[in-house]
């Protein structure tokens, strides 16, 4: 194994570590249940990801963000001009807190000076799992209604 790979997989393993005691430290809303905390992980898993991967997705968001996908290889840009994740075109966090609000998680985005961002995701059950279907944003419309403008 080589240096490259050890140092990355030793920051990947401290991110998750501090996520996960993020999430139960600062936790405005604790996330109690084993619903919640399967919603909080499903979007944790996401952001340590660091993109919207697909399996992790409800099948409608899957179809749009697809649909988006192929626009984009066609004309460029179509509907996201930004990284939905992070909602920003330069996404720089330093940290990730997670809350449960009723049926959604909330994950606040901590970037260097810059004010803290909420995100609500919104997740539906499918096949059995905890699928992220739509994402709310504080200063424009969700995720779904962005996608679903006509395209190009």
């Amino acid at each position: 194994m080589t240096y490259r790979f050890l140092a990355r997989f030793a920051i990947r393993l401290i991110t998750l570590l501090i996520a996960t005691y993020s999430a139960n430290l600062f936790a405005q809303t604790p996330c109690l249940t084993s619903e919640q905390i399967a919603k909080v992980t499903v979007v944790q898993s996401t952001y340590q990801a660091g993109a919207l991967k697909p399996a992790l997705l409800s099948h409608s968001l899957r179809v749009f963000m697809r649909a988006d996908q192929k626009c984009a290889q066609k004309h460029g840009v179509c509907q996201l001009d930004f990284d939905p994740l992070y909602d920003s075109q330069d996404p720089e966090i330093e940290r990730v807190e997670y809350r449960c609000q009723k049926e959604q998680v909330i994950a606040t985005l901590f970037a260097p000076n810059d004010k803290p961002k909420s995100i609500v995701f919104s997740l539906v059950r499918e096949n059995g799992a905890w699928k992220i279907d739509d994402l709310h944003y504080a200063t424009h419309q969700h995720l779904k209604q962005i996608l679903s403008n006509p395209h190009h």
